[in-house]
This record gives C-alpha cells, sequence and structure tokens, in this order.
C-alpha cells in the first residue's frame, strides 16, 4: 500500500509513527470489511456497514453509561460489555442483511439509531456474571469476559458460563483488562493485575 501524510512538522516522532500507522490500518479495515465493522465505547455502539453508521444507544436496549467492550461471536451475534448492566448480546446474528431490517431513527443517514430493542441479557447468564464488565474476546468457541472478579469463559446454546479463573486459580491477579488470542500458541494472554498470564483454554 502507499500512504500519503500531510503532518507538518513532527514534534514527537513516535506518537507521529503510531498515529499514521493507526490511521492506515483503519482505512485498511474499513476497505476490507465486507460485513460490519463494531466501535464501543460510552456514547454507544456503532456498527459500520456500506458507508452507514448505525448506532446502539438506549432505544437499542444499551444503559445511559453506555459500553465498554464488544466482541463478535462465531455465530454472529454481537456482544456488548457494560459498566453496570453486565453482558448485553443482540437478538440475532449482525449481519448486513440484519441490520437492512433494524428499524432506525434520525435524518441523517451517515449515523443513524436503531429505535427498537435489540440487545438484552441472556436469562441463563443473569446474576451469574459481575455487572462490571471490562474487555471482552471471542476465541475457541468461547466468548471471554474480563472483569475485576478474574475471567470468565462464556459458551454453549444456551449461554453458560463454562470457566471462571481469578488469583486463587493461578491468574496472578483478579482485575482483568485485556485479553487476546494467539493463533500461533493457541493460548490466551490475559492482561491482570499480577501482569500478564498465559491461559490454555
Amino acid at each position: 500500500f502507499l500512504a500519503a501524510q500531510d503532518s507538518g512538522r513532527v514534534m514527537n516522532r513516535l506518537t507521529y509513527d503510531n498515529q499514521v500507522i493507526g490511521g492506515i490500518t483503519m482505512g485498511i479495515g474499513l476497505a476490507a470489511t465486507e460485513e460490519v465493522m463494531v466501535l464501543a465505547g460510552t456514547s454507544g455502539v456503532g456498527l459500520y456497514h456500506a458507508g452507514r453508521w448505525h448506532q446502539l444507544r438506549a432505544a437499542a436496549g444499551l444503559p445511559p453509561s453506555g459500553a465498554t467492550c464488544s466482541a463478535v461471536a462465531g455465530d454472529g451475534h454481537l456482544w456488548v460489555g457494560t459498566s453496570d448492566t453486565g453482558l448485553l448480546r443482540t437478538d440475532a446474528p449482525v449481519t448486513a442483511a440484519a441490520l437492512a431490517e433494524w428499524q432506525v431513527g434520525g435524518a441523517d443517514p451517515a449515523g443513524r439509531e436503531v429505535a427498537h430493542g435489540v440487545l438484552s441479557s441472556p436469562e441463563t447468564l443473569r446474576g451469574v456474571l459481575p455487572p462490571g464488565i471490562l474487555t471482552l474476546a471471542w476465541a475457541e468457541g468461547r466468548l471471554w469476559v474480563g472483569t475485576e472478579s478474574g475471567l470468565w469463559g462464556v459458551g454453549g446454546s444456551p449461554p453458560r458460563v463454562e470457566l471462571h479463573l481469578a488469583r486463587a486459580g493461578g491468574l496472578g491477579g483478579s482485575t482483568v483488562r485485556g485479553v487476546v488470542w494467539s493463533p500461533r500458541w493457541q493460548t490466551l494472554w490475559v492482561s491482570q493485575g499480577g501482569g500478564l498470564a498465559e491461559v490454555d483454554p
């Protein structure tokens, strides 16, 4: 690829390099996305497809505090973590066809808000997971959920907690802030209060 940047005078080379590489990565990601790209934040969850944003906010089932993280499962369902309402999931897989059927409001076609409930908490997980979700990742047929009380593995249909790792189980620290799957080593790398832990699922 070729990237042309009009950046002016560079004051901090490391920051500049990271910004340029990040911009290129996002551009390539948008260009290569055939289905749906998802971004989560305190103002809601944005789903991007074919030049249009669909915003998931209160009308879609998201709490006022917004989202902390998101992950798309192998079956296409979108999972959303929140800081005070636990784990939410879309009622159907998120595909281009599903987005076309969602009722949206607002006049701006670039970022319309979904106007009906598409997010809910699965009954089998209510009261099982803590309300504050810090990070999510999908790997090896499970949704990996990071919380202040450890790492949780959710799987099956209907979804249930299949695994819970915390300090007592050798994780090192209980507050899990990041989870990444390593295809090369076939393990999870977990960022938690005790440092970085490698977990064999």
